[in-house]
């Protein structure tokens, strides 16, 4: 089916390998094929994603209501410059989630191949769950304040 929409790629969504420049994956005006990630109807906007969703929404609810302060053992799936998609498991569901290069360790990374490898058990604590979009936000920080 053709349907012709403008919405936001995110990098992160392009492929299962790292990718460092969008450039070197899409070009301008090509034809690719998505899935609808959510859609904003307020705000006139729309994800999506080149990639399967592999986890089920209702694996994502499992760590919806998780406090920020609970710690959880992960495995590094894999590590771009710009993070590490960790996979997460709780009773009767498991899924995979991003930490953000900011939020492996206090002070400046350059990358966080620097700092992680696939394969590696981390401790990470939830940040965000977005149900809808299949995204959980993660953090190897100590919590800060009321976070």
């Amino acid at each position: 089916m053709h349907v012709d929409h403008q919405g936001l790629l995110h990098i992160s969504r392009i492929g299962y390998h790292p990718i460092m420049r969008v450039a070197d994956e899409l070009q301008v005006g090509q034809e690719v094929k998505v899935r609808v990630v959510n859609v904003d109807p307020k705000a006139g906007t729309m994800n999506f994603a080149m990639t399967a969703q592999i986890a089920r929404p209702s694996d994502y609810a499992a760590f919806e209501g998780m406090s920020s302060r609970q710690w959880l053992e992960g495995r590094v799936e894999a590590v771009t410059t710009l993070g590490a998609h960790v996979r997460v498991v709780v009773p009767g569901a498991s899924a995979e989630g991003f930490v953000h290069i900011s939020q492996i360790k206090d002070g400046y990374i350059q990358s966080a191949k620097d700092e992680l490898r696939s394969g590696q058990f981390v401790q990470v604590r939830i940040r965000r769950v977005d149900t809808q979009a299949g995204h959980i936000e993660l953090s190897m920080l100590e919590p800060k304040g009321d976070e």
